[in-house]
């Protein structure tokens, strides 16, 4: 079973450390599809832990704020992955409208 690392940030470890890479394309894609238009996207991905705090985080590190006047909707989406199922489990979304 290969092990999945939560703070490989590039390919290149991924490659060498034969980590299990998960891509969140389409996963993303789907769960902002309704949104038509311009808006600012912040996406956490987590591992093993509640969808609502991956959210809170996005909020409490103040990613948003440098957007906040751009007059565009912002969308905090926050995910869990279930190391266990091997699976998306949750997400939370919380859209900021300007």
């Amino acid at each position: 079973m290969k092990a999945i690392n939560t703070s490989t940030f590039n390919f290149p470890n991924v490659i060498i450390n034969d980590f299990l890479y998960v891509d969140k394309t389409a996963v993303i894609a789907k769960l902002v599809q309704p949104k038509i238009g311009e808006y600012f996207l912040f996406f956490e991905f987590k591992l093993n832990k509640a969808a609502r705090k991956t959210v809170g985080q996005i909020m409490d590190r103040r990613y948003v704020e440098k957007f906040m006047g751009s007059g565009l909707p912002i969308v905090c989406v926050g995910a869990n992955f279930n190391a266990k199922k091997s699976q998306l489990d949750s997400w939370k979304e919380l859209e900021i409208s300007h």
